[in-house]
């Protein structure tokens, strides 16, 4: 017969670090009137360390546009597969309809 050991016991999860930023909630809202969501708004306010509304023109708010500019760049760099007809405008629609305007390649 196999024996089993007794079930051990899971330690709890340590508690969070005393330094650890709070993000105030009138903050986060405050970014949120600005046009930024909620989960950004929480993000560069724990980020900065932002304790007024002042420090969130001063600090967050140009860390949030920072970073979406880095993210912005990155995905202009991207590479893209780009599909085009000789019988198309620049919106995309076809200007003559049917399968003879599709061509293999851009040449």
């Amino acid at each position: 017969p196999t024996r089993l050991s007794p079930p051990q016991q899971l330690s709890p999860p340590p508690p969070p670090p005393e330094d650890e930023f709070k993000p105030s909630p009138s903050l986060v809202k405050f970014m949120v009137t600005l046009g930024f969501s909620k989960e950004q708004s929480e993000r560069a306010v724990r980020a900065t360390r932002t304790k007024t509304e002042k420090e969130v023109y001063e600090k967050a708010q140009p860390w949030l546009l920072k970073q979406r500019v880095e993210i912005n760049r990155a995905d202009f760099a991207a590479p893209r597969e780009v599909f085009t007809w000789d019988h198309m405008d620049m919106d995309g629609y076809a200007l003559r309809w049917g399968s003879d305007n599709k061509a293999a390649n851009l040449s």
